[in-house]
């Protein structure tokens, strides 16, 4: 199997990401199905905030895991809290200075997120939640030193009942 360089691999997850991007725009119209995905990534990154702390932790080797779960479960619920009811999708207001002028939400494509080693987990995880609030797609960018991959994480999120809502 032939290698491929690292901007082959990088253009290969953004065109992924854009394909997710696209359809999860075309699938997902209305607020409430925003909201409930975003939600529940969210709340996925809360349940499993005991494994995921200890691991990034062991991993970094900076703080504590208790203090690892404070982080997670202060983010999560603040992210959430902050977003809940916010308009992202469609007509968002009238502007007041332009008679006539809606303003209307619409996706930018994909957002990259770098994962810094003294907080891996909160960092992307209220980079993600923002991220799917506006119907963007995330590609997120481990630390250099890293010393195992970030699985844990995107498998929580992937087996998370979120995929399981429907999109249409």
């Amino acid at each position: 199997m032939a290698e491929i360089t690292a901007k082959e691999y990088v253009n290969g997850l953004v065109q992924r990401a854009k394909a997710a991007q696209k359809e999860f725009e075309r699938t997902a119209l209305d607020q409430l199905t925003i909201d409930k995905v975003v939600r529940a990534i969210g709340k996925t990154i809360y349940d499993a905030r005991e494994e995921l702390a200890l691991e990034a932790h062991n991993e970094t080797h900076y703080g504590t895991t208790a203090m690892k779960i404070s982080k997670i479960i202060a983010t999560t619920t603040a992210q959430w809290n902050i977003m809940r009811g916010k308009k992202s999708v469609g007509y968002i207001k009238n502007l007041r200075d332009e008679p006539g002028v809606r303003v209307m939400a619409k996706p930018m494509g994909v957002v990259g997120c770098v994962m810094p080693s003294t907080n891996p987990i909160v960092t992307i995880a209220a980079n993600g939640m923002m991220s799917i609030k506006c119907r963007n797609a995330c590609i997120i960018a481990p630390p250099l030193q890293r010393t195992s991959p970030r699985r844990p994480l995107t498998w929580s999120v992937r087996r998370s009942p979120l995929w399981a809502l429907p999109l249409t």
